[in-house]
């Protein structure tokens, strides 16, 4: 059996969205954050999208060299929706038989899209993942007067 409840929040994002159990809870830290190589065997628009999203993902401060595979994955699935949505020109076919069904492509472009999804909320590369995410505001004062007016607000 599985933890239960929702997935831990990783000690970066807490202290970007500027929680206080960001400084309590000890450094998770996976490893260099810095931009992994990228794997050989992406071709095509799994290649493109890595180049296009690694730079997204290193100014957001979540990229590290361990997430090299992960990423990979997110690209190949990219490619593959890609792919199966050039396919679905029509959204339907006719058979040989006359019968007019449902192109196959749909249903591999469904299950792509739904990976795809999944993936993106690891990256916090959606809305709903990023909600809460924005860089914490500078820290005031917490002792003395300080902590009572922001020194940055004119009267």
């Amino acid at each position: 059996m599985g933890r239960r409840g929702p997935k831990k929040t990783p000690t970066k994002v807490l202290k970007l969205r500027g929680s206080w159990r960001g400084d309590k809870r000890p450094l998770d830290d996976p490893g260099a954050y810095n931009r992994p190589a990228m794997p050989q065997y992406l071709t095509g628009a799994a290649r493109t999208e890595w180049k296009r999203i690694v730079p997204i993902l290193e100014k957001m401060g979540v990229l590290a060299e361990c997430d090299r595979t992960m990423l990979a994955l997110y690209c190949k699935v990219y490619a593959e929706w890609r792919e199966a949505d050039e396919l679905c020109k029509s959204l339907l076919i006719k058979t040989s038989n006359n019968n007019i069904v449902q192109h196959p492509a749909l249903s591999i472009r469904t299950n792509a899209w739904e990976r795809l999804k999944k993936i993106c909320s690891e990256f916090g590369l959606s809305p709903s993942a990023r909600t809460g995410l924005a860089m914490a505001p500078k820290s005031r004062d917490t002792a003395g007067k300080g902590r009572f007016f922001d020194k940055n607000k004119n009267a």
